[in-house]
């Protein structure tokens, strides 16, 4: 029987399958644990053992090691965690990935699973359409299983047959009959495979079935995973195109480790796989050379070695890595600019840990609105014209400046609103949106009281000592409530107190009463005039506005209504 294109699309759809599976069962991992693997990273310390250990067993649980990469750049971008740290929890991370491929592989391949999957698919499917969060979640994980083992039961069954395709087979063992330049060629492969489809997993499960059907050499299929361990770095440093330096250097490590791994591994690349036959004789009983069913072993541990192996002979080079990467990614000399977002917009797919970068910025984002009302005495005080005209130049670009960014945060968080993302990550998603719109709320009122302050000055009106020492009064008050806020938007939301920022609330309404109170008595007697009056009011009951904003973003950091 020919292979027709019918067989091939097949097989690539097979594939396309399984990935799936893989994605979808790593997503439903992260929605699972999401909100307890962003409480891990408050722990890490710069123990690198600690750091390792950190990243095998997050991607352990998440399982995809990719995606894991990408999380690891967007840290180091956010300045969540060092160069050094990430470096040590990524080396750690490669170790985690190869949980799955031995599960897969022993599961999947050794006791035939595949014709379960579409009787356990016809049992969890409709747990997808549940209309509960934790059965649908739980349902995305048992069809990615499901999915999973089908995928790997129908590429056996479409990769074609030795008998019956002589000539194709020829081709591909004449591939493999030229020594190191054979193992260089499949090293390039795996490479370039893995780059493709964005999944180191797929690519050394897909050689681990290629080998399991005697269409690969142990070797071939040994050098397809070393190049499938280079190409997990693509995905991460794309993602570092549009990042911070920190984020770049980081990328660059992670494919400098592979490398330096890899070149270590075809130095002693003979020995290795001597190696590998040996423990396999040993634990399984048949060596990988003469007997099929002992490949899925072999491999699954010659990758887990590489990486461990790797690990522990780069693991007192871990600042010398960064070193190099360093020098290699020199800081530019200009600043970055005040109104940028310095964290969020990299376009990172880890949704649920994108919201620690979101999380990073909103501190930034509220001292750029308490700078823009500190203008606000300054303008009420300044007498010369000139830096009058440019002070209040200066607050409408900040009133410009806040209202984009606060669409940027909103634009973003929505991308990872449609990401996966755990009940505690949409219940954040949340806050976030209103925290940044309470911020613009607040440039808002500044930008009014300029206007109003301005509009008096053209009136020709002024106020009297009394009224100014009243509205600074107000003024140091929000100056606390600002400083609070900021303090808490800096803090775990977790560890916030709603207490404080309530009774500075308190203090706030209190003086906004006593001084309207006497206001209302004072423009009774005529002691000064309407204009003047009808100004000093609208700024008292304005600060008051931005009070409320102030209590409104501590309620959304601890999750209050």
């Amino acid at each position: 029987m020919n292979y027709s294109l019918v067989n091939l699309l097949s097989l690539i759809g097979s594939l396309a399958l399984f990935i799936y599976g893989i994605k979808l069962l790593g997503q439903a991992l992260q929605k699972i644990a999401g909100d307890r693997l962003r409480k891990i990273f408050n722990t890490i310390n710069h123990s690198r053992v600690a750091n390792i250990f950190t990243g095998f067993f997050i991607s352990s649980a998440v399982q995809t090691s990719s995606s894991f990469s990408v999380m690891m750049v967007s840290f180091v971008n956010a300045g969540i965690i060092s160069l050094i740290q990430a470096i040590g929890v990524i080396m750690g991370a490669g170790v985690g990935s190869t949980v799955k491929i031995w599960i897969i592989t022993l599961v999947g391949l050794g006791f035939s699973f595949g014709s379960i999957g579409l009787p356990l698919l016809a049992i969890t499917f409709p747990l997808i359409f549940s209309k509960k969060i934790k059965r649908q979640i739980w349902g995305e994980l048992m069809v990615g299983i499901a999915l999973l083992f089908i995928g790997i039961n129908l590429i056996q069954y479409f990769i074609p047959s030795l008998k019956q395709n002589l000539e194709l087979f020829s081709f591909v063992m004449n591939l493999q009959v030229s020594g190191f330049l054979s193992v260089l060629l499949f090293i390039f492969i795996g490479l370039f495979l893995t780059a493709i489809v964005r999944s180191s997993s797929a690519i050394v499960i897909f050689a681990i079935v290629l080998s399991y059907a005697d269409w690969l050499t142990l070797s071939c299929a040994a050098a397809i995973i070393l190049g499938a361990n280079i190409g997990t770095t693509i995905t991460p440093l794309l993602a570092a195109r549009s990042a911070n330096i920190h984020a770049k250097r980081l990328a660059f490590s992670h494919l400098l480790i592979k490398i330096l791994g890899v070149c270590l591994a075809l130095i002693f690349f003979s020995f290795t796989i001597q190696f590998v036959d040996f423990i396999t004789a040993s634990v399984w009983g048949t060596s990988p050379v003469n007997d099929y069913t002992a490949i899925p072993f072999a491999l699954s541990f010659y990758h887990s070695a590489f990486n461990i192996l790797n690990t522990v002979f780069l693991i007192g080079w871990i600042p010398f890595i960064a070193l190099i990467s360093e020098k290699i990614f020199k800081p530019k000399n200009s600043s970055e600019e005040e109104f940028s977002l310095k964290y969020i917009g990299s376009g990172f797919s880890f949704s649920e840990f994108s919201l620690l970068e979101v999380q990073k910025d909103l501190p930034n984002y509220a001292i750029l609105s308490k700078k823009m009302f500190d203008f606000i005495p300054l303008l009420l005080l300044e007498k010369d014209k000139a830096n009058y005209a440019a002070l209040f130049n200066l607050i409408k670009t900040y009133e410009d400046k806040i209202d984009t960014i606060d669409e940027e945060i909103a634009t973003y968080l929505n991308k990872v609103s449609q990401g996966e993302l755990s009940e505690g990550g949409i219940r954040k998603i949340k806050s976030m949106l209103r925290i940044s719109k309470e911020i613009e709320n607040i440039a808002d009122c500044s930008y009014h009281m300029a206007n109003r302050i301005n509009q008096k000055n053209e009136q020709n009106t002024w106020f009297v000592q009394e009224m100014r020492n009243h509205l600074k009064e107000m003024f140091d008050v929000l100056n606390m409530a600002f400083e609070k806020m900021i303090e808490n938007l800096q803090t775990e939301y977790d560890k916030v107190s709603i207490e404080e920022p309530r009774l500075i609330e308190l203090q706030i309404n209190k003086i906004r009463n006593e001084l309207l109170e006497e206001h209302f008595l004072k423009t009774t007697n005529n002691e000064y005039s309407y204009l003047s009056g009808l100004a000093y009011f609208d700024l008292i009951s304005t600060s008051e506005k931005i009070g409320d904003h102030l209590l409104n973003i501590n309620e959304a950091i601890v999750g209050l209504k």
